[in-house]
Parts: structure tokens; C-alpha cells; sequence
């Protein structure tokens, strides 16, 4: 590919660290989330056997006991 050759990394630019894509080390744990948007999702909470609660909020998955 000829067009690499002219191509030039802008002034001051580092290379990420190998790892940059993989998952840090740490594991979260969260222990409450605020909010929940129940007026326009329909079906998106339900009673599981043990009757503990599932549902989610933004981007988690949510059981709630």
C-alpha cells in the first residue's frame, strides 16, 4: 500500500500500552441503582421463582431480592 509511506503520527503521539482492549482487573460490584423508566417499556419486569425481582435500568441487568 503505497499511501502508508506518507502518512506521518501527529507531534507528541505515544502508542497505547498492549493491553489498552482488555478488561481491567477489578471487579465491580454495584450495590444500588437510581432510577427506572417504566412508563414507555412494557414487559421489562418480572417476578422470578424464588421470588426475587428482574428487571433493567439503562444498560444492567437488574435482580433485585
Amino acid at each position: 500500500m503505497p499511501w502508508k509511506g506518507s502518512l506521518k503520527p501527529p507531534a507528541g503521539f505515544t502508542k497505547p500500552p498492549k493491553n489498552q482492549g482488555a478488561a481491567p482487573h477489578i471487579k465491580a460490584k454495584i450495590e444500588w441503582v437510581h432510577g427506572y423508566k417504566g412508563n414507555k417499556a412494557r414487559n421489562n419486569i418480572k417476578y422470578l421463582l424464588d421470588g426475587s425481582i428482574a428487571y433493567h435500568a439503562a444498560a444492567l441487568g437488574i435482580v433485585y431480592d
